[in-house]
């Protein structure tokens, strides 16, 4: 309850309009920090992971941030602007809000924020229905499950089906288990290769 308190007054910071105006091309990321910090009052908690950074963006305090200064935007806006006028083809900068206080870092290594989902799928690892329906006389000597019109003209089941033994139905459930359990392992698979693969490393 505290950190969503601290949390709220963070963006509600944020929402506040600065101007940035003071900010050149020439302005290094540490000095366009502290200029975002002392905008509002109180001065903006943000915290920068320069390591980070430095290993995973090449980018240091005295990186330049390449951008003009602009007046009558959001806090918020401001801070975005920055961040990617600094990030690269490889590597991009975000924040999040933790805590109280604004954590800037390459958006890969940034905590992500998440809700568990749960979806059914069992439709997919069922073994597909094979339904198999005889008509007329000629099918009347059927296998289990085929049917065939009555002579009232509506389907009646085939006379004379036979049932299966409880060793054919052990052995069909065992395919049908092995079977489930590779699909099992192709949709696990896709998912850890489709969904920030490199998260599952």
């Amino acid at each position: 309850m505290i950190y969503a308190l601290k949390n709220g007054a963070v963006y509600k910071q944020l929402q506040q309009t600065v101007d940035l105006s003071a900010l050149t091309v020439q302005t290094t990321l540490s000095e366009a920090i502290e200029l975002l910090r002392n905008s509002t009052e109180p001065p903006l908690k943000i915290v920068v992971m320069w390591r980070d950074l430095s290993d995973n963006a090449n980018i240091d305090q005295d990186t330049t941030i390449q951008m003009d200064g602009v007046s009558g935007i959001t806090l918020h806006t401001g801070l975005e602007i920055l961040l990617r006028a600094v990030s690269s083809d490889y590597a991009k900068l975000g924040y999040i809000v933790k805590d109280g206080i604004i954590i800037v870092a390459t958006t890969d290594s940034l905590p992500v924020k998440m809700s568990t989902r749960v979806y059914d799928i069992s439709y997919l690892l069922a073994a597909p229905a094979r339904y198999r329906f005889g008509f007329g006389p000629g099918f009347q000597r059927g296998f289990p499950g085929t049917f065939y019109p009555g002579q009232s003209g509506q389907f009646a089941p085939t006379a004379g089906s036979g049932r299966s033994t409880y060793s054919q139905r052990r052995s069909r459930r065992g395919r049908g288990q092995e079977q489930g359990g590779r699909r099992a392992d192709r949709i696990s698979g896709i998912i850890r290769n489709t969904v920030r693969p490199n998260r599952w490393r």
